[in-house]
């Protein structure tokens, strides 16, 4: 049975994150072998294979989750997945950065 786009979740497509921590120019990549991140709502780092592992996709899946990185290549967002802790917006963000991805 095929997906219908309609079951296709906007929200997730879309992030908010503190525009003052971010090292342009972002680049939209696939991930990379040894890519790790800090996962939003956990402690310590993930090694992205493991977070794929862990959300059951298959090899043709991992490969087209685009991954949003900083100019320094640290992961800023696993699009539709999961955003990285470093970037999130709190009470002392002074400027959000909404990235929605089409």
């Amino acid at each position: 049975m095929k997906k219908k786009n309609a079951e296709l979740k906007p929200e997730k497509f879309s992030a908010k994150v503190d525009f003052d921590k971010l090292v342009f120019p972002l680049v939209l990549r696939p991930w990379k072998i040894g890519d790790s991140f800090k996962p939003l709502g956990m402690e310590g780092s993930k090694k992205i294979s493991d977070f794929f592992i862990q959300h059951k996709l298959n090899r043709f899946e991992k490969d087209a989750v685009p991954i949003l990185v900083n100019a320094n290549d640290e992961v800023i967002w696993i699009v539709g997945m999961r955003l990285d802790n470093r970037y999130k917006v709190t009470e002392n963000t002074k400027k959000v950065l909404t990235l929605v991805y089409k």
